[in-house]
Parts: C-alpha cells; sequence; structure tokens
C-alpha cells in the first residue's frame, strides 16, 4: 500500500496537526471506493494487530513490518493470514458491485493488486496454511490449487506491467508451465488506469452553463510563483468548466481576483509583516485581511524569494475546494466551485524543515512505456509537489520549488555521522572511533555492525540550528 504510505507521510508532514486517522479513511473512500473500503480497512487492522506481538518490542532486527520481513516471519501467523486474504476477497467482491464500468474496473484492479502480498506468503507456506485452515474449520481463502493461485499471481503482476517476476519473486513453483498471457501487458497500463495520451484526451467542455469565475494575478512573480498561478489557473477552469484569465502584469483595477506570489499579494492589501517573517515553506491564505480582500479576493503566498510558500499555498486553497491528490492515478477534481467561494485567513508555518521519502513513485520516475500512455513527468512531480515533499528524492526543478538536501554524500538519512566527522560519506554506519566510543549511539544489527542513527539528532538537535526534527 505505497500509495497510501506516501500520502499519510506528505499530509502530515506538511501539516502534523492533521488527524491520520481521517486522512486514512478519506484515503480508502477514494481509492477503492466506499464498497470496498471497509475490507481494506479490515485487512489492515488484522496486519496491523499482528505487529502488537510481544516479540515486536524491543531491540529486534528486522522489526516487524519492516521490508526485509521473509514471509515466514512470527506475527504472520496462519489465522491473521486468512483472515486478511478473506477481508481482501469480500473487498473485491464489494467493487464488482460498482454501476459505473470506469470505476468498477479501476476499484477491482486496485483490490487485485492488494492481494500480491498474500498471495506471495501463501504459496511460500501454502502447505502450513492449508493444513491449519482445515483444522480450524475456516473458510480456504485462496484458490484450491497452488499452480492457479501462482498463475493468477503472474497474470495481476503483468496486468500492472510489472515484469521479471520470477526474477523479482525468486521462485518458480513449476518452470514448466507455459507463459501467462497478461489480459494487459505494460503497453496498455496507463491506459486501463484512465491516463490517455495528451493527443487522445478529450477537450476541457466549456458550455453556458460554466462558472464566470475571477482571474487570477501575479506580479514581478518568480519561477515558482507563476507556476502557481499557473497551477491555479489550470484547475480553476477545470472546475468551472470556462476560461479563467491570468494577468502578468498591471493591476486588477479593483476588480476581484486570485492574487498569487508575493508582489500580487502586497498590491492586494496584505500587510508585508505577515508575509517577510515566513519560511522557505510557509504561506498564507487569506480572503479577509484586507479591504480588497473582503471584497472577493483570496491572497497565496509566501515570502519574498521564497522557493515553496506560493506553491504550497495554492494546494492548500484548492483542497478548500474540493481538490485532493491522493496517488498519481487518483487526483479528485470537483466538477463546480462552491459558491461563494470559503472564508479563509490562514498562516501555516511547516514545522518538518525535510520532508521526504524514498518510496515509489516519488524517487523514482515513470518508464517510458508508462509515459508513453500518460504517466507524465510532470504528473507525478505535481502529485508529489501537492503532498509536500521538498526531499533529495523530489524534482529539482526550480519552478517547482526544487529540493533540499544534506550533506550529500552520504545524504539526510546518515547526515549526523558528518557532525562528527566531516568528512565521513559512508552509509554503512558511523566512523568506526564513534562506534567504539559510543555504540549507544546507534542501533545494533545482529551481525556487530550499527545501522540506525536516530539518536544522534536527537542527543545533539539542540546544538545544530538548520536542523528540524
Amino acid at each position: 500500500m505505497a500509495e497510501l504510505k506516501n500520502y499519510l507521510q506528505g499530509r502530515l508532514m506538511l501539516d502534523p496537526s492533521l488527524d491520520g486517522d481521517e486522512l486514512i479513511h478519506r484515503f480508502l473512500l477514494a481509492y477503492y471506493g466506499a464498497p470496498s473500503a471497509p475490507f481494506v480497512f479490515e485487512y489492515m487492522t488484522g496486519l496491523h494487530n499482528a505487529t502488537l506481538d510481544p516479540r515486536c518490542a524491543g531491540d529486534v532486527w528486522p522489526p516487524c513490518m519492516y521490508d526485509d520481513q521473509p514471509p515466514t516471519a512470527y506475527y504472520l501467523d496462519p489465522h491473521t493470514l486468512i483472515a486478511a486474504m478473506a477481508a481482501l476477497n469480500s473487498g473485491r467482491a464489494a467493487a464488482v458491485t460498482n454501476p459505473d464500468m470506469a470505476e468498477r474496473r479501476k476499484f477491482v484492479e486496485r483490490a487485485d493488486r492488494l492481494k500480491l502480498s498474500l498471495w506471495y506468503v501463501a504459496l511460500r507456506r501454502w502447505d502450513e496454511l492449508y493444513a491449519n485452515a482445515t483444522a480450524s474449520g475456516l473458510a480456504w481463502p485462496w484458490p484450491e490449487s497452488n499452480r492457479t493461485t501462482y498463475r493468477q499471481l503472474r497474470s495481476i503482476f503483468y496486468l500492472n506491467g510489472w515484469e521479471n517476476f520470477t526474477l523479482r519473486y525468486g521462485f518458480d513453483i513449476n518452470a514448466s508451465l507455459p507463459p501467462v498471457t497478461p489480459t494487459c501487458n505494460v503497453d496498455c497500463f496507463g491506459q486501463k488506469l484512465g491516463f490517455l495520451p495528451v493527443s487522445k484526451r478529450p477537450p476541457l467542455k466549456v458550455d453556458d452553463d460554466a462558472q464566470t469565475i475571477m482571474p487570477v494575478v501575479v506580479l514581478n512573480a518568480s519561477a515558482p510563483e507563476l507556476t502557481a498561478a499557473r497551477r491555479l489557473q489550470r484547475y480553476l477552469a477545470q472546475i468551472s468548466g470556462g476560461d479563467v484569465p491570468l494577468h502578468r502584469s498591471g493591476s486588477s483595477h479593483g476588480a476581484s481576483h486570485f492574487a498569487v506570489g508575493y508582489f500580487a499579494t502586497l498590491a492586494a492589501g496584505v500587510d508585508v509583516a505577515a508575509l517577510d517573517g515566513l519560511g522557505d515553506d510557509d504561506f498564507v491564505v487569506s480572503s479577509n485581511r484586507s479591504a480588497a480582500l473582503r471584497a472577493g479576493s483570496v491572497a497565496l503566498s509566501g515570502r519574498l524569494d521564497a522557493p515553496r510558500g506560493a506553491i504550497y499555498a495554492v494546494f492548500d486553497y484548492l483542497r478548500l475546494l474540493g481538490c485532493e491528490w491522493y496517488a498519481i492515478d487518483e487526483v479528485k477534481v470537483p466538477s463546480t466551485l462552491p459558491s461563494p467561494l470559503p472564508m479563509v485567513d490562514k498562516v501555516h508555518r511547516v514545522p518538518i524543515r525535510i520532508r521526504d521519502t524514498d518510496q515509489w513513485p516519488v524517487a523514482h520516475s515513470p518508464d517510458s512505456a508508462m509515459l508513453s500512455e500518460g504517466w507524465s513527468q510532470a504528473r507525478q512531480t505535481e502529485w508529489a509537489t501537492a503532498l509536500g515533499f521538498n526531499g533529495a528524492h523530489h524534482t529539482n526543478n526550480i519552478s517547482l520549488g526544487g529540493n533540499v538536501n544534506y550533506a550529500s554524500p552520504p545524504g539526510p538519512v546518515h547526515t549526523s555521522y558528518r557532525f562528527f566527522r566531516p568528512g565521513w560519506t559512508s552509509t554503512a554506519g558511523p566512523p568506526p572511533q564513534l562506534w567504539r566510543d559510543h555504540p549507544e549511539w546507534a542501533w545494533p544489527r545482529d551481525n556487530g555492525t550499527s545501522c540506525k542513527d536516530d539518536a544522534f539528532f536527537v542527543l545533539f538537535k539542540n546544538r545544530f540550528d538548520d536542523v528540524k526534527m
């Protein structure tokens, strides 16, 4: 569930005051559909509860739910796995009931993707799980044959555009099986998710019912401020169904408008003191800080020359209008603008300076086949920017605010080593003398080497003003 993990990481690092449980439920409803969401949540809850096993506490390596866990991990007991698989089967069955064909296909394919990990574990532990289900009187949630399970798993794998199944999973249950013919190969993956190439997408519908929307204004805009204004213009046009003017010079002559960026916001009457004390990622979203704004305008900006403030302000305001960037393949855009537009007066200071993840798709570009079917680089980076990622794995495109990196090499994960030996670039562990003198500062692996360095940040964060916890 990388999509959910990325969504939670981005939203909560940008604004830790948000309710994580609420975000989870909103994501499940949007990404898996209302009929399937309760069953996906049941699947998640069952696996989470399994990690509450007392053996998961303490200095266990690898820890529960770590990505190095084998399919025989002790917390993956047969009852947990059988219940989790049954929940996903119910979720998929619920997705099939969706009357909208496009929605049904999308949600069914996502439910099938969730099954992959449990099917893999079942293939590794088939006899054990089957015997346990029989002895316990539990309904068997996998296909009756492990050969059938394997073939279906491979089919889902290829359907999602992934290759080298045997290499990636490390086994082949029966090498003599004929190759599986996928129902959709990598070339049609983008279209299956509804991402048509630009040349094949229908034009934006503009009709007599289009909503009238005030213009977007930028003045002496920096590259990221201009990007922010264009994003706002595009989404407003998509929501309203009409044209949205973008003015890059002059003034609005007192008419209501969206003021994007530092100088446009000052021209709209926002006090300079409200902006100049902001950080690189902080922003103001206001509809009532001045007489001009109270007349119907909206100001969206960071401080002068802030790399990301205006962009984050625009995405924050679009969320007030009903937009959300759940995943690259699930961006919610409402069909109408609220009337009247929401009143807001917000100054948001982002408490976490570097917000990064190395999870797909933040850290990796779509492959050529995905790009050919509509997975554009712009789509990927816009999604990651909307979620607030700004670390080394995010784009360094200045027009999107660029990224932030520390001590490269080794990079932000092991930055703390550089505090104690400036030339140290290894990611395998701290300098040998430091490990020898203070082994308690790192989390030891079984082989005696060190891995985790979180304690360094905790012990010395007050010594370095630019380290944000």
